[in-house]
């Protein structure tokens, strides 16, 4: 470790030019081990195609255990096999699982169920997490995914947004650039061509975190096997998982417990605003794909002439319309509270109304929307009425007035479990 800085060109060399298949750790210290991981852990990655380490670790004593504990999550989120006598296996129920999750064909769950450690129903984030967490102590794991593994977080929450947000920024540096030295007249090929960029951008991250670190392929090395198909819960311990495109189902029973990481959907908007069934709209879920598409289908109107309506002054609310107005649209935001963010302190609300509008955002407090029309005299254009009878007219409608859990028709109430607004603990 202390030679590693002096030698770290010849050690690249030698590792560029061997294949590898694992690396041994000669120190056996542990807080040494953990800082030279931490430094070394993109080389070994990016330079090598190492998958496995071997450490001479054992625990005794409570600092020594708790570092070793440190080591292994860190080798874990790196997709990493790591082991040492009788302190970590991982890959020890991977083969065994998954040949018997496959070899049920029957439509009717077997009457023997595949028994894991831990079931994780739900495979976004957290489900991820907790099991790749529970697969870092060597419990088998099974997780359960109704539709693609990763969630909310990977396909229409925190990568796609984060990445909309920072592409959105570099588009208005880029328009602020040219409005200061002299070039305010923006071509709209040029602004379209941007946003096929950002399009490609975004689609190209999911598709990396995914394969990177969600896919089925990346979580089984590590001891989880992972099930598609909607769990309903039998008792506590036990869950029928239905492949809702073959009608196959498979029963799953849990040593230890299951965990319920589910998530949540943006709720039926319909039941609060008239009209808005018959309008097409867009939410959260959809908006990284609908966006785009619109102003592709739409090569007539200018990117800059497009009005998009956001109703919701909440978090997804006020950041998508903040990223909209920044890739050239006209956003006008529309928030039934009497601030953006109720929940955040008020002088930081009105910080950011104060921002939003100075960028071009058209901000409405205080005002709910109760219906929604097609304009009659103006063909694809949407008619939004607000509390006061204001009219606002718009292309587009974002709704992000809220989400509920998924916790609907999983057989939770069936065993006991009081749910109200989510599950109570």
């Amino acid at each position: 470790n202390n030679q590693l800085p002096q030698a770290n060109g010849a050690w690249l060399d030698l590792v560029k030019t061997t294949p590898l298949t694992g690396i041994g750790f000669c120190s056996s210290n542990p807080i040494v081990l953990f800082f030279t991981l931490q430094k070394m852990m993109n080389i070994l990655l990016k330079q090598t195609g190492a998958k496995t380490m071997m450490f001479p670790l054992k625990p005794t004593g409570v600092g020594r255990k708790f570092l070793i504990t440190c080591i292994a999550c860190l080798l874990s989120l790196h997709q990493l096999t790591a082991f040492t006598p009788s302190l970590i296996s991982v890959r020890r129920h991977s083969i065994r699982s998954a040949t018997a999750l496959s070899s049920s064909s029957s439509s009717t769950p077997s009457t023997k169920a595949t028994v894991h450690d831990i079931v994780v129903v739900g495979g976004g984030s957290a489900g991820i997490t907790a099991a790749k967490f529970a697969a870092t102590f060597g419990k088998s794991v099974c997780m359960v995914e109704a539709a693609r593994v990763g969630g909310d977080c990977t396909w229409t929450g925190c990568v796609p947004s984060k990445t909309l947000l920072a592409a959105a920024k570099r588009a208005w540096t880029w328009s602020q650039m040219n409005e200061k030295y002299g070039n305010s007249d923006i071509d709209d090929v040029a602004l379209r061509k941007m946003l096929r960029g950002v399009k490609k951008e975004v689609d190209e991250t999911r598709d990396r975190i995914y394969e990177e670190d969600d896919s089925p392929e990346v979580l089984q090395p590590l001891g989880i096997d992972v099930a598609q198909g909607r769990a309903y819960f039998r008792d506590a311990r036990t869950v029928d998982v239905t492949n809702e495109l073959d009608g196959t189902t498979n029963r799953l029973s849990a040593k230890y417990g299951i965990v319920v990481a589910t998530g949540a959907t943006p709720r039926d908007f319909t039941f609060d605003i008239a009209g808005l069934d018959s309008v097409p709209y867009w939410t959260y879920e959809n908006v990284w794909d609908e966006f785009f598409s619109c102003i592709e289908k739409n090569q007539q109107q200018q990117v800059r002439e497009k009005r998009v309506i956001v109703v919701g002054g909440g978090p997804i609310g006020c950041e998508l319309s903040q990223a909209i107005s920044r890739l050239g649209c006209q956003v006008t935001l529309v928030s039934r509270s009497p601030r953006l963010l109720p929940r955040v302190e008020p002088e930081a609300s009105m910080e950011l109304q104060r921002a939003l509008e100075k960028e071009g955002v058209s901000v409405i407090c205080n005002q709910g929307v109760v219906s929604v029309t097609s304009s009659t005299s103006d063909v694809g254009t949407i008619q939004v009425s607000l509390d006061s009878q204001e009219p606002i007219l718009g292309d587009h409608i974002l709704v992000a007035t809220g989400r509920v859990p998924n916790v609907q028709n999983m057989g939770l109430d069936d065993i006991g479990v009081e749910i109200t607004n989510g599950i109570q603990v």
